[in-house]
């Protein structure tokens, strides 16, 4: 097996892992640990990450700034929709090219005034985040804090129930406006 700055030059294996979650508690920095143990990893096989937020998100949890495009051989922002291999961006795919912008229009007030009828225990900040492929619709707000969204079981399952019933209403919204 030969070597190339200090990399296995048959690394044909890549293994891909989660962002918030799984290498990270949600919007947590990564253990020191486990961030050298991914960089010995990559010396014998290709790494990437995975994550549904932008890449900005993720280089505060994995890293800092574009230390982690260089860190990670891919990373897969945004649900795939932003695409780094080897440091460099592959593409990047927005949302609105694909539906246009009075869908996208639609959709957002549709969420936004579904979302007001809600009641939680909090509400804070953000509630739609608008990302390339992805719009990220967080009826407590993005800007909730861990503590703030620990919310009891009982208003976890009937925000779930509130959701999927957004889901339908809005599936019924847009085949009437397709």
């Amino acid at each position: 097996m030969g070597e190339s700055r200090g990399f296995s030059t048959d690394r044909n294996i890549l293994c891909l892992f989660d962002v918030d979650g799984t290498l990270t508690p949600p919007r947590e920095k990564i253990d020191p640990q486990l961030d050298e143990f991914f960089q010995t990893l990559r010396r014998k096989v290709k790494i990437g990450i995975v994550g549904g937020s932008d890449y900005s998100k993720i280089a505060e949890q994995l890293g800092e700034g574009d230390d982690v495009i260089h860190k990670f051989d891919y990373v897969f922002a945004e649900n795939g929709t932003v695409q780094y291999k080897d440091g460099k961006l592959l593409s990047k795919h927005a949302i609105q090219n694909q539906i246009g912008e009075e869908l996208l229009q639609d959709l957002i007030n549709f969420c936004l005034s579904y979302m007001g009828l809600i009641k939680l225990p909090k509400k804070r900040g953000t509630f739609i985040e608008f990302r390339n492929g992805m719009l990220n619709i967080s009826p407590i707000g993005r800007s909730c804090t861990l503590e703030d969204g620990e919310i009891p079981s009982h208003v976890i399952n009937g925000y779930f129930a509130s959701y999927i019933l957004c889901c339908i209403l809005l599936q019924r919204e847009l085949v009437n406006t397709a």
